[in-house]
């Protein structure tokens, strides 16, 4: 009895469809903001090396000779 009343809930609550749309712009919103964080780190992790290269080169510039 329990198992069938459980049962008939949850197939309820599959086939309801409200917060449907709630749901689908928490989605978007997270994978928008989990691309910001991929970004944000991509950016971040090769600075360093820029920044190292751009020190290199300047280290070997010769100014006004």
């Amino acid at each position: 009895m329990f198992q069938s009343r459980a049962f008939s809930h949850l197939t309820q609550f599959s086939r309801a469809q409200d917060g449907a749309v709630t749901v689908d712009w928490i989605v978007l919103t997270a994978a928008l903001a989990m691309m910001g964080l991929g970004a944000a780190f991509y950016v971040t992790s090769s600075v360093p090396q820029v920044a190292e290269n751009m020190q290199t080169y300047m280290e070997n510039v010769e100014v006004g000779g």
